[in-house]
């Protein structure tokens, strides 16, 4: 069974241990909040993330930019250099060094911990990040002797790379059990990572004695107030890290000096995601959808039990825009351009975004009972057949058959592929984790594969060698058959722009724009640029 993520709750406030006063060698410390940029970001954007976890309330910011240490302790916070062990003698500023020596064995990380205790001597603290295994963390004993004063932990990325930036589907704490066995072989104190963004969980670690401190990446790129939050119970406020840009929508940046009555239609993604933006800006502004609940095809992709970030976010979502005084929404509503024009509207956004892709030309189609994904999603499980396929192994296809088999363990799934892998746009870590997954739940993975004909309870496909016998590349391909019962169809929508194009039509002179829509949660961050943008220029 697939591990159920963790929901953004507050069951376990007031975080008296989060937020207890704590030690690092010889420095003090507000509290237990270690504050790392994630990799990947520029060293502007470092620098930011620094500046902005700091106002925040993160007790310790670890930082490349020597040059903001005065600022960041403005904060009441404390600074260390984040460094590989180079220019050490050149951080006098900082109030410690935190080494980062996940490329390095444990004995050469603690040579280099060693030779750093040597430049700075014997007052100034030392944290150490380090990649183990269960295998080899018995080794963390020689960074105390070499002079540590702290250690933060991470899964060697070469025995679990999917793990190295945790997807969704992977449960908060995920690396706790590390964290626990390193107290066992280390007197110094222990921090841990791997999604300890939700404050039960980072709490309940912190109180169990499983780490000593926790340490948080995107959790602050996406919230860098999350602290502040967290302490005074305002976890409702907290953005789900899943979405960084949301912070975007929530502090829009410059005032409209054009204040408008703007309407949009959809209540989707991009509708929300806008409306939040343009109202935070001083715009007022009515959402009008025509069902019954805000979300739209989100509430499809939230339905697993492993998308509770998605589930969060959309979640939150909603909690700002009914916190607004600025935003009404209308469900259940049917609205025309010429009915909000007449009604004084100055603008009108159309965020209705998408429509279902036809129905695949396949000799047969309509012998076998499909449904397209949002629609399964959304109505739950309702498969009576024991043999599925899943046309599409992008992310929305791979989610939905692990949500099949774990509800359906006997059932026979198939995901079928016309591409030579999986999930091919996703990031890497994500395309590993579903790989693994999906083949340990016991989805069938057909890839470079395309359904043909459907004939008496079968799907017959076409599907090339090299993919079906692992045979080197060869272009031959063969027809094989595989029993069939129900087809999920999880291809991509289209962007539908009908009632837009029709607006402009018969209102040339009206205000009218148009937003994406959103398939997947991978697209929620350029849903959120996109809407932020509008937002911003409107």
């Amino acid at each position: 069974m697939i591990m159920q993520a963790t929901l953004y709750t507050s069951a376990l406030y007031p975080y008296d241990a989060l937020f207890s006063p704590y030690n690092c060698g010889t420095l003090s410390l507000k509290n237990r909040i270690i504050a790392v940029p994630p990799d990947g970001m520029t060293a502007l954007r470092t620098e930011r993330f620094a500046l902005e976890a700091a106002a925040g309330g993160a007790g310790l910011i670890c930082t490349e930019n020597i040059g903001i240490c005065g600022k960041i302790r403005e904060h009441g916070s404390r600074a260390f250099h984040l460094t590989k062990g180079k220019k050490l003698d050149t951080a006098t500023d900082c109030d410690g060094i935190c080494l980062d020596l996940r490329d390095m064995p444990l004995g050469k990380a603690a040579d280099a911990a060693k030779n750093a205790r040597r430049t700075v001597g014997e007052e100034t603290p030392i944290m150490c990040i380090v990649s183990v295994t269960k295998t080899n963390i018995a080794g963390l004993a020689c960074l105390a002797w070499a002079g540590a004063d702290m250690v933060c932990i991470e899964p060697c990325a070469d025995n679990a790379p999917w793990l190295h930036k945790p997807t969704e589907g992977v449960p908060a704490g995920c690396f706790l059990e590390l964290a626990r066995l390193a107290k066992t072989v280390t007197d110094i104190p222990v921090a841990a990572c791997g999604k300890l963004g939700y404050p039960d969980t980072a709490e309940g670690a912190l109180r169990d004695g499983v780490c000593d401190a926790v340490v948080l990446g995107r959790t602050l790129l996406a919230d860098p107030d999350w602290c502040n939050k967290a302490q005074m119970g305002a976890v409702d406020d907290i953005i789900p890290y899943i979405n960084p840009e949301g912070r975007l929508l929530a502090n829009a940046c410059a005032t409209a000096e054009d204040k408008k009555r703007i309407a949009v239609i959809g209540g989707g993604l991009s509708g929300m995601s806008f409306a939040l933006c343009a109202a935070n800006r001083g715009h007022t502004v009515d959402i009008f959808d025509s069902s019954s609940k805000l979300g739209s095809r989100l509430l499809a992709e939230a339905a697993p039990d492993f998308k509770a970030d998605t589930f969060s976010y959309r979640r939150w979502l909603i909690v700002k825009l009914c916190r607004s005084e600025k935003i009404q929404f209308f469900l259940n509503s049917y609205v025309g351009a010429a009915e909000l024009i007449a009604d004084g509207y100055d603008a009108v956004v159309y965020a209705n975004g998408t429509r279902p892709a036809p129905a695949p030309n396949i000799a047969g189609w309509g012998e076998i009972p499909y449904a397209p994904l949002w629609v399964a999603n959304t109505d739950g499980i309702k498969v009576q057949s024991s043999h599925v396929a899943v046309l599409g192994g992008g992310s929305a296809g791979c989610e939905y058959a692990l949500r099949l088999k774990s509800e359906m363990t006997n059932a026979r799934v198939t995901i079928i592929e016309h591409s030579s892998a999986i999930m091919k746009d996703a990031a890497f870590n994500e395309r590993e984790w579903f790989r693994r997954n999906l083949e340990a739940q016991g989805v069938e993975l057909m890839t470079m594969a395309t359904p043909v004909r459907v004939s008496e309870g079968c799907l017959l496909l076409q599907q090339n060698c090299c993919a079906a016998l692992g045979m080197p590349y060869s272009s031959d391909t063969f027809i094989r058959s595989i029993p069939c019962g129900f087809i999920v169809l999880a291809q991509e929508d289209l962007p539908d722009t009908s009632q837009f194009r029709a607006a402009q039509r018969d209102f040339p002179a009206a205000q009218l724009y148009c937003l994406p829509g959103s398939f997947s949660p991978c697209e929620i961050v350029p849903i959120s640029r996109a809407a932020y943008s509008l937002a911003q220029r409107i």
